[in-house]
């Protein structure tokens, strides 16, 4: 579940967006952000309201490797292999979106070797590399998975029962024609809450389909598995639509009921897990400054604090220790940065010293020498974040801000390509791009050259 803001609703979702802005208009949002943006809590609260019915089986682990975990991992979710051993698992990041760091596994030995892969940081990807490389990546490769793993910030993964279609969605010129293959599609429902006499109630917006970029019988198990809307959509039956409307109608404003939403729900949740706790309670932290609401949020940042100093004196070496401690000193920068940039950027330091992987950390930090126009030390920060994560927008577009500043001219229409590739209604990048484009084009021209564009210059331009 999401809160629709990072949501493109596009192809046939487009509607979801357009009926939502016809007849719609927010004036006291339920903030649920803490919620939303974590997978093992959105979980945990379905079961705790007696709806884990609605929900494929997960479990959640450390971000640790250790000896026996892909084995634990099977048996947790029930797994047993059929003949030939392919039992699918789909390993997910508690707190991230757009399909980042999805991963399928197909059988133990091909989960025991992703494991291996994710929860062991490769200490080479820090190492400085040239922006053609930095911005190459491709997000539907298992490398760049492998990059939002070990930048990720939270102490917790999910294992999730992989569930797929028997027969499949095909396209919505689909004429009756079975050579043309089916997809094991995602169904993508949008819908508002609405308060109505101090009660939740649910309003439908609309439904399609999210389809993977290979079909259902494709031996590329990642591609047919994750849905990617930019891979393309499809219309869903109406008669499907009801029905899971009638699924969620009552189930939903259950869940994001204010009781499940609070410091106390997640301190009695996670009383046993310091580090998950003390995240969470950072996150929730994070939203309560929103709201300028200064002592909650010194008060919830102390406890968050205080419950991760109860991790044993073996875990402060620990992936899931560093990640949480890094994520708190990153957002404390981030609150400070309202009266003291200076005061941030130290936060910001002490982060990345002890989670060297930190993408978020190190765009911050970039971002601060962009502020002070230290253009070669902000190169420097946001190149190694855009490296780290290479699919967070606002890295494009002050690394595009700095290049120009450097006149790296073909530099910056590269990286503004490369964002705009990933992130097509971003103005910043295409405005960056324009700029960039203006000045190659211009040194391309003659001194006083008042005849035709050269063909290369107009290619350009």
């Amino acid at each position: 579940l999401g809160d629709g803001r990072f949501s493109k609703f596009s192809g046939r979702g487009a509607p979801i967006q357009e009926e939502f802005e016809k007849n719609f208009r927010i004036e006291h949002p339920i903030n649920r952000a803490t919620l939303v943006c974590n997978k093992k809590m959105m979980d945990d609260v379905f079961r705790d309201c007696k709806l884990g019915h609605l929900r494929p089986c997960q479990v959640a682990y450390r971000r640790e490797y250790r000896a026996g975990l892909a084995a634990t991992i099977m048996h947790d979710l029930n797994r047993h292999e059929p003949q030939g051993g392919n039992a699918e698992v789909v390993l997910k990041l508690c707190n991230c979106c757009r399909g980042a760091g999805v991963v399928v596994a197909c059988g133990h030995t091909d989960l025991e070797e992703k494991l291996q892969e994710l929860l062991r940081p490769n200490p080479q990807v820090s190492k400085p590399r040239s922006l053609d490389e930095a911005v190459d990546s491709d997000r539907d490769s298992l490398q760049e998975q492998f990059l939002h793993w070990w930048s990720n910030e939270c102490p917790y993964f999910v294992a999730e029962q992989r569930v797929s279609m028997s027969v499949g969605i095909r396209p919505d010129n689909w004429n009756g024609d079975f050579a043309v293959p089916a997809y094991d599609a995602t169904m993508r429902v949008g819908f508002v809450l609405k308060k109505v006499n101090n009660t939740l109630q649910t309003e439908f917006l609309g439904a399609y389909w999210k389809l993977p970029s290979e079909p259902l019988r494709s031996s590329d198990v990642q591609a047919r598995c994750v849905s990617k809307a930019h891979k393309g959509t499809a219309t869903v039956n109406q008669a499907d639509a009801e029905m899971v409307y009638d699924s969620l109608r009552y189930a939903l404003p259950e869940v994001f009921s204010h009781t499940r939403a609070g410091s106390y729900y997640i301190t009695k949740t996670y009383h046993s897990e310091p580090s998950m706790c003390a995240f969470t309670l950072a996150r929730h932290a994070c939203e309560r400054a929103k709201k300028g609401e200064e002592p909650l949020v010194e008060d919830l940042f102390t406890v968050a604090a205080d419950k991760l100093a109860e991790c044993s004196a073996k875990s402060l070496s620990s992936v899931p220790w560093k990640c949480t401690r890094s994520y708190i000193e990153r957002q404390l920068g981030a609150i400070e940065a309202r009266r003291c940039w200076l005061c941030a950027k130290e936060r910001w330091l002490i982060a990345v010293t002890i989670h060297p992987w930190n993408a978020n950390a190190h765009y911050l930090i970039g971002t601060h020498y962009l502020r002070l126009q230290t253009w070669a030390e902000a190169r420097k920060s946001l190149m190694l974040s855009l490296q780290l994560n290479p699919d967070y927008k606002p890295v494009y577009i002050n690394l595009g801000v700095v290049l120009l500043e450097l006149k790296d001219w073909s530099g910056a229409a590269k990286v503004s390509r490369k964002g705009l590739e990933r992130h097509p209604n971003a103005p910043e990048l295409a405005f960056n791009l324009g700029l960039a484009c203006f000045w190659l084009l211009r040194g391309m021209m003659p001194a006083g050259h008042t005849g035709p564009v050269p063909a290369e210059a107009a290619t350009i331009a």
